[in-house]
């Protein structure tokens, strides 16, 4: 954030009170507020992005003046103090300020920005804000909530977060009042997983009820007049089997009320994806005769998983094999983060089966088990509930998920796209749901914008190559002929791209430039792919990045 000459911090900052309040514990204006407030105010800072090495620069370029040089060298004692309070939660403690003797002032803000984004999501998070909010609305207790909702810049009692949301995902139908009440009524398929009609569920019934500690009656021909997102949330915190000890025992019914509460405010305010899954490729590769399709036909998927390879480490021929003990160390550890992941949370598994075209995706609720083979006891099977089959060639991503090598892999990625595809959802416009061939598709229509330099924008197009690695991804022409090439770098195959890159960088092109995933030490011009996506998302070229996604 780059900061005025002209106009004061304070009002750039949005700041309560003047920046000297919070900088010189020396000053009369110190006492204008208590720790609390203080500590708030830079939290919110924090979170907002704003970096306080350079806030405390522009403090101290103020009072640069020889009149003034024990206001600046206070400054930092004033942090120190800060930094004292967050971890001892003593102003001035001794032992602490003496440590930091000699830190420099960048340290000193390094150290201090670290703290703070800390204390936001222990202090700041959504069961504080839903429980003061409760005190708030319910008992008239206000203090907590109020200095919640200022840190967080989140307020229940307003629908600033709904019209952010509907602006930013509906900016056509936005502004234009038929248009949007038509969009409400609609409840056409895509939109029954639309964050919309989550906003009115907390604010209208779930703060309520728990606020008055009810909980209204839910039947199923009620929850099917309710969109498939608000359904979701019903059945995960109000199933059937929990409503008869719901109705009966108040206290369970306000720790219901409450965790579906959390559970929406975290996905509507924090940002927090609806369905927080694991996601595991496992690749069934097995020869024995009939077990692969036994396994398809069962909703099956299966590991070989020998003594769970805990003998390696004993095991002198593996460890002369490097990479055989690499590979077999590597399958420890997923096999650990799978089996984690089963006991802590739903888990979704894609199977995919040698010789088939479809892939099943599955759940396994948390709590499930890997049984052994009874056959076999050296295989471990995994039964998946509820699976789903996907003609994996119509699926770019998945069909790229799926050709990896090993035989267990746990999907970070593109694990928004599988869940979507999972739950029926529309698959959200995100960078990382974009296939490969898409991105460079991306690139090669930036080249044609606005946004890209004018010596390297493209007047017409001769290639763009659909495979992951190549010496040149696009090629074309400027509007003054010039040849432009370009390469695009993807973070999976960055060391395979080493000698691609070489290669690139050494030809011959008049016009060379690099879009990446990664940093890139190049001579060549480097561009962001991500920063490219929100590029264009945030402009007139929106609905091209949208039709790129997913498949």
């Amino acid at each position: 954030m780059r900061f005025s000459k002209t106009k004061p911090l304070s009002k750039q900052l949005n700041l309560s009170y003047p920046l000297r309040t919070y900088l010189d514990d020396g000053s009369h204006e110190f006492n204008s507020t208590g720790i609390e407030e203080k500590v708030d105010t830079l939290a919110r800072l924090v979170n907002d992005g704003i970096d306080l090495y350079q806030i405390l620069k522009h403090y101290k370029h103020s009072y640069r003046l020889p009149g003034y040089r024990h206001i600046k060298d206070n400054a930092a004692h004033t942090l120190k103090g800060y930094i004292s309070y967050l971890v001892t939660k003593r102003n001035y403690d001794w032992q602490t300020i003496s440590a930091l003797d000699g830190a420099s002032d960048q340290e000193i803000t390094k150290l201090l920005t670290e703290l703070l984004k800390e204390f936001i999501p222990k202090n700041y998070n959504a069961t504080s804000f839903v429980l003061s909010y409760i005190d708030y609305k319910y008992h008239g207790k206000e203090l907590a909530y109020k200095r919640i909702s200022k840190v967080l810049d989140m307020d229940f009692d307003t629908e600033d977060r709904e019209v952010n949301y509907l602006m930013k995902t509906h900016s056509d139908e936005y502004g234009e009042d038929d248009s949007l009440e038509k969009l409400y009524k609609e409840r056409d398929e895509s939109l029954q997983w639309d964050y919309m009609y989550l906003f009115g569920f907390l604010s209208n019934i779930v703060l309520p009820d728990l606020g008055e500690n009810e909980v209204r009656s839910l039947d199923d021909e009620e929850i099917k007049n309710y969109s498939k997102g608000i359904s979701y949330f019903i059945n995960k915190h109000y199933s059937k089997d929990k409503m008869d000890r719901i109705n009966f025992d108040s206290e369970f019914r306000k720790s219901r009320a409450l965790k579906l509460a959390i559970d929406l405010v975290e996905v509507l305010y924090f940002d927090k994806p609806m369905f927080d899954y694991n996601v595991f490729h496992i690749k069934n590769e097995f020869m024995r005769v009939g077990f692969l399709e036994e396994l398809f036909d069962n909703d099956q998927a299966a590991l070989l998983v020998h003594d769970n390879f805990r003998d390696i480490e004993d095991n002198a021929e593996a460890k002369a094999d490097m990479i055989f003990r690499n590979n077999k160390l590597r399958f420890v550890k997923l096999w650990d983060h799978l089996n984690d992941s089963l006991r802590q949370k739903d888990t979704l598994i894609i199977a995919s089966y040698r010789g088939y075209a479809d892939v099943k995706i599955g759940l396994m609720p948390k709590g499930s088990r890997i049984v052994y083979d009874p056959e076999n006891p050296i295989y471990k099977i995994l039964q998946l509930t509820k699976p789903k089959e996907f003609f994996k060639t119509k699926h770019i991503i998945l069909d790229r998920l799926t050709r990896s090598r090993p035989m267990l892999n746990k999907v970070d990625v593109k694990k928004d796209y599988i869940i979507s595809k999972y739950v029926g959802k529309e698959v959200l416009i995100t960078y990382d749901n974009l296939s490969s061939y898409s991105i460079k598709l991306m690139c090669m229509e930036w080249l044609r914008t606005e946004f890209a330099p004018k010596r390297y924008r493209l007047q017409y197009l001769t290639k763009v190559s659909r495979k992951e690695i190549t010496n040149v991804d696009i090629y074309g022409l400027t509007e003054k002929n010039g040849i432009v090439a370009a390469q695009v770098i993807f973070k999976n195959d960055h060391q395979i791209h080493q000698k691609e890159l070489k290669k690139f960088q050494d030809n011959s092109f008049l016009l060379k430039l690099i879009f990446s995933e990664v940093e890139i030490d190049s001579p060549l011009p480097v561009y962001k792919t991500r920063a490219i996506f929100d590029q264009l998302y945030n402009s007139r070229h929106k609905f091209f990045i949208a039709n790129l996604v997913g498949d």
